[in-house]
């Protein structure tokens, strides 16, 4: 089983107006809180594996105003805000960072989360045109905002202290207004409803991708989340790959249903991933 030293969730954006994701998901809770939960949850297992793995969540100072909203996570209520929004998902990272600090700490995982403090980068430009034309000459550069996550990332002393919240590679708290602390009522539904969610169902699976069926010649390794991939035997190379094989048992059904033989076909496209062999050999094993 391989294994994952370091994990930085970083992604991000601010959507003005309200937008939905494919699977029905409010784009901020499903890209700030909802996204980075699936991903780390399952990781986790590599990242123990490293023995000393460590969890970057790059949150953003707009959380000291908000109080997360666990009846209320995809801002269906009221005028919707992208500011707000983004806000109160990052707030719902920093729940998550302390709580995994202190369920994985046996595993010698450390979580941290952290603020780049306000950087000159397209993102801000972008979704704050009117703050960035203010502020562009106060503005951090990328390299000064990312400067902490790297520390947090391989520093010897970050990985003593976790669970914490980061600016400057200094400590600050998690919240600056009680108004803001969640309850702990507010702690535990918020992490059930986001249990709840990790789970994909074949539902979700078909929404997401508009994929109602897929052909797998051995699921085992895509199933297996420390793996993720196909586990593909070898073949000699004499012998037909895996895709060839596949890709020409595939061609020989869609000229039958058509009533056509192959000197009724021009080309074929071909596409693969996960190749046994370096392309273009999979076209040509096809012609062949």
């Amino acid at each position: 089983m391989g294994s994952v030293d370091v994990l930085i969730n970083n992604a991000g954006a601010l959507f003005n107006p309200r937008q939905v994701t494919a699977e029905g998901f409010e784009k901020s809770f499903a890209l700030l809180l909802l996204g980075p939960c699936i991903l780390t949850e399952r990781l986790h297992p590599l990242l123990k594996a490293a023995g000393d793995g460590r969890v970057v969540n790059v949150l953003s100072g707009g959380m000291y105003s908000q109080r997360i909203r666990v009846r209320d996570l995809q801002s269906e209520r009221g005028e919707y805000s992208g500011s707000v929004a983004y806000a109160r998902a990052k707030r719902g990272l920093m729940i998550l960072t302390e709580e995994w600090a202190e369920r994985w700490a046996k595993d010698g995982i450390t979580v941290n989360a952290m603020h780049p403090g306000w950087a000159d980068t397209p993102g801000v430009e972008t979704a704050l045109p009117a703050f960035y034309r203010a502020t562009a000459r106060f503005l951090r550069t990328p390299e000064e905002g990312g400067d902490t996550i790297v520390w947090l990332a391989a520093a010897t002393e970050a990985g003593r202290v976790s669970g914490r919240f980061w600016l400057d590679r200094e400590q600050h708290p998690s919240h600056i207004n009680e108004r803001t602390r969640e309850s702990a009522e507010d702690r535990v539904e918020l992490l059930q409803i986001l249990e709840e969610l990790r789970e994909s169902t074949a539902d979700f699976i078909e929404k997401a991708s508009g994929i109602k069926s897929r052909y797998v010649m051995n699921k085992n390794g895509i199933i297996d989340p420390t793996r993720l991939t196909p586990n593909l035997p070898e073949r000699p190379n004499e012998a037909q790959s895996i895709q060839c094989e596949m890709g020409v048992a595939a061609a020989r059904e869609a000229m039958k249903q058509a009533g056509k033989s192959s000197s009724d076909i021009d080309a074929v496209i071909v596409a693969a991933s996960n190749m046994q062999r370096a392309y273009p050999a999979i076209a040509v094993e096809i012609q062949d």
